[in-house]
């Protein structure tokens, strides 16, 4: 969702979003199918490590309808459809991000293996 609406939407509104995706939606996609009492485990035998798949997929459909609320990206394009370069704003704060992403997944993903072993050994 973050790279959908970068640069879109106020500080604020991304916050909200942010907690209503990652407190609600994502929990909620990632007990259907990483718990083991999840409906899709127990209904369709899913074993989606880290709800990775589950938690992308709620991600990807919520950031479209982010979007499709937004509209258009104004400035990107135009009148012609020929599109405008937007250069990055602040390349420190862009590899500040990269890594902190990475460092991040690397968490989860231990965390992940942690959880996931011991709870399907």
């Amino acid at each position: 969702m973050s790279g959908a609406v970068i640069e879109r939407i106020k500080t604020v509104g991304f916050v909200t979003l942010a907690i209503i995706l990652g407190g609600f939606s994502w929990t909620l996609a990632a007990a259907w199918g990483w718990h083991a009492d999840g409906w899709l485990v127990t209904g369709w035998g899913v074993h989606d490590f880290g709800a990775a798949g589950l938690v992308h997929a709620v991600a990807a459909f919520f950031a479209l309808g982010v979007l499709i609320n937004l509209g258009p990206r104004i400035g990107k394009f135009n009148a012609d459809g020929s599109a405008n370069d937007i250069p990055g704003h602040n390349m420190p704060f862009t590899a500040t991000g990269l890594m902190l992403i990475i460092v991040g997944f690397w968490g989860f993903l231990m965390a992940c293996l942690v959880v996931g072993g011991e709870a399907w050994s």
